[in-house]
């Protein structure tokens, strides 16, 4: 694929787009408030579009305007070739969509649910069968006769997620459909997500950026109602994350002598390492993937100095989706001062300032929760070990 000069992977090549959206503003009515501001995009069958953001960004009023739910204040939204203010009924019937909050009827069964939500979209006798594989797939079968009053939140959310999927639709709206849930719970949605999308075109909000990471095909940044940054997870991490980080576990009895010392070997042979933090005992350096032939030989020094230099374990690591999120920080202090877009409503500069400061706040707490995994010695070095016999050392 090619990439764009925005911070935008180029989608060309992927046939027809199932929904496009050209030009879309959303200023609600009642506030003022520009929440959606000129946002293009496409998305595909066969792919999960995620939308990573914070709270604010517009990632729920986008499903808003997809879903039908809310109009447009400018440009136009289509869905299989379908404008979605022109053919409302028509566009709806194909959608499924799984809301933030579990909206459940209390007297009605999970299996009542799935039937009757069936029934709403495209009613078909094969609906019981689709509702089996549904259940059996989130392993939900045994709580199919079960009031939904009664259900506890993760198994209301998988509710949500198998309601969403009824009825043959074709365009799937997920919104942060694994709050609240239990980590098996999540992980068995996200493989049916990732089931599903075979004959489906998916969309997904999500805070989490390994949810995002793990289903994601095509990933949509969001910052202050627009996507600052579009494209694969590998593209985003080529382009704001590309560089390995290096770990050196040292002996509590080490000196600032021998983490001179393991610098120096360390830059000796990847001349454009550099140093990014210090933890107690614990360095981490990255260094650029263009020097990846280097890394094996200075490895090589370092164990064979390993004794000398204090060193407990080394290790080596690829950049994760959170230093992803840390790089597209970056562009935006650098643009801080800079109007997003030219020839916006006026209106647009208090949203700004307000994403502008959860955005950081999200970005502060990366950062705290990284220092406190790095507290964390033994696991370090359990993880360094395991990394250090990845093919470098082959």
């Amino acid at each position: 694929m090619q990439k764009t000069s925005r911070m935008e992977e180029a989608d060309d090549g992927l046939g027809e787009a199932d929904v496009v959206v050209e030009g879309v503003s959303k200023i609600w009515e009642t506030t003022g408030t520009m929440a959606i501001r000129n946002v293009n995009l496409k998305a595909y069958r066969h792919q999960v579009t995620v939308f990573l953001g914070h709270n604010g960004s517009g990632k729920s009023t986008l499903f808003s305007l997809i879903g039908c739910s809310a109009r447009p204040t400018t440009g136009q939204i289509t869905i299989r070739g379908m404008n979605v203010e022109k053919k409302t009924a028509e566009c709806q019937s194909i959608i499924g969509h799984c809301p933030q909050s579990s909206k459940v009827f209390s007297e009605l069964t999970v299996l009542d649910h799935l039937w009757f939500f069936s029934e709403l979209k495209d009613p078909y006798e094969d609906w019981h069968q689709e509702a089996t594989e549904l259940l059996t797939r989130l392993q939900f079968d045994e709580l199919q006769n079960k009031k939904a009053g009664a259900l506890c939140e993760s198994d209301k959310r998988k509710l949500c997620v198998a309601i969403a999927f009824t009825g043959g639709c074709r365009v799937v709206l997920l919104d942060q459909p694994t709050m609240g849930m239990e980590p098996k719970a999540k992980r068995l949605t996200e493989e049916l997500i990732s089931n599903k999308k075979r004959y489906r075109c998916i969309f997904l909000s999500t805070h989490r950026m390994y949810e995002a990471e793990t289903v994601g095909d095509r990933i949509h940044i969001l910052y202050a109602g627009m996507p600052i940054c579009s494209g694969a997870p590998t593209y985003l991490k080529e382009k704001f994350a590309p560089r390995y980080i290096i770990h050196v576990l040292l002996e509590e009895q080490s000196n600032e002598k021998s983490a001179a010392s393991i610098e120096a070997v360390i830059t000796g042979h990847v001349k454009n390492a550099n140093l990014e933090s210090v933890n107690g005992c614990h360095l981490r350096y990255d260094a650029p993937k263009e020097e990846q032939e280097k890394l094996k030989t200075m490895f090589a020094a370092l164990e064979k100095e390993q004794s000398e230099l204090g060193i407990k374990c080394v290790g080596l690591s690829v950049n994760t989706f959170e230093d992803v999120f840390l790089g597209v920080a970056e562009e935006i202090a650098d643009q801080a001062e800079k109007p997003l877009l030219e020839n916006v409503d006026p209106r647009a500069s208090d949203i700004h300032q307000g994403c502008l400061a959860i955005f950081l706040q999200q970005i502060a707490f990366i950062w705290w929760m990284r220092l406190l995994s790095y507290s964390v010695t033994a696991a370090i070095c359990q993880v360094c070990s395991t990394i250090y016999s990845l093919n470098f050392f082959k």
